[in-house]
């Protein structure tokens, strides 16, 4: 067992597990020894799970920073770097096209490149709202859940969907709460009433709706055109996303 308390999900590495801790560090734990092989404090919590990629861990934490660690052997000077937005991070970054998305709840959703010991800002698309849950990326888009919980017990819940190449809007819809899956023409998603919606990817334009606000799980199952549902009775239910 760890000796220290876990926030998030462990993330596989090539060499170690990378975890965040509630004593706002983040840990490498080798595979091989079971021992920790690295920490590094952060001055934030972390509620996100690290992002790996090649030998990069990507975290996120709620001070704003993204931090970019080396797997094996966790902070290197020069080779290391940490990316300031002026909100908190509670979501894992996404990556794509070798570009970093980045939620916060500065409102923004951060571009940015890892060019080595430093990043790169390739844009930034201020939305207005603070951006929750982990970007979504298919083909050119990307999109993005918005939460404003600050000032009202029944919050604001928008799906936007942003052009990766500069971050442009190019659509945004009231009431979504979770993306459940995407593809090149379609995005499938929930709302705050418990409906699950087909999206036009072109412009958000609702093609059907479904009641599963008795569902305890709704899964994209991808390949084969269907969606997977699992019910508070025990009912799974097996849905054609063509409806």
């Amino acid at each position: 067992p760890c000796n220290f308390p876990i926030s998030t999900s462990i993330t596989p590495g090539l060499e170690n597990l990378v975890v965040g801790g509630y004593d706002m560090r983040i840990y490498g734990l080798s595979k091989k020894n079971r021992f920790v092989s690295w920490t590094y404090l952060t001055d934030g919590g972390i509620s996100a799970s690290p992002l790996n990629s090649g030998s990069r861990s990507f975290v996120g934490s709620e001070n704003g920073s993204v931090y970019a660690l080396m797997q094996g052997t966790g902070f290197v000077r020069g080779a290391c770097w940490s990316y300031k937005t002026m909100g908190s991070i509670e979501s894992t970054p996404t990556m794509a096209g070798g570009r970093i998305y980045i939620a916060s709840r500065d409102t923004k959703i951060h571009c940015i490149s890892d060019v080595g010991d430093e990043p790169y800002l390739n844009w930034q698309s201020p939305l207005g709202l603070p951006v929750l849950g982990s970007p979504v990326v298919s083909g050119n888009a990307l999109y993005a859940l918005l939460r404003d919980d600050r000032y009202s017990d029944s919050p604001v819940q928008e799906i936007a969907c942003l052009d990766i190449t500069d971050g442009r809007e190019r659509w945004r819809k009231e009431g979504i709460s979770g993306v459940v899956a995407v593809s090149k023409d379609e995005v499938w998603a929930t709302d705050v009433e418990g409906d699950l919606h087909c999206l036009a990817a072109a412009d958000g334009a609702s093609r059907w709706s479904l009641d599963v606000s008795d569902s305890l799980e709704v899964f994209g199952i991808s390949g084969d055109g269907s969606l997977l549902i699992v019910s508070q009775n025990g009912l799974i239910q097996r849905i054609d996303k063509r409806r």
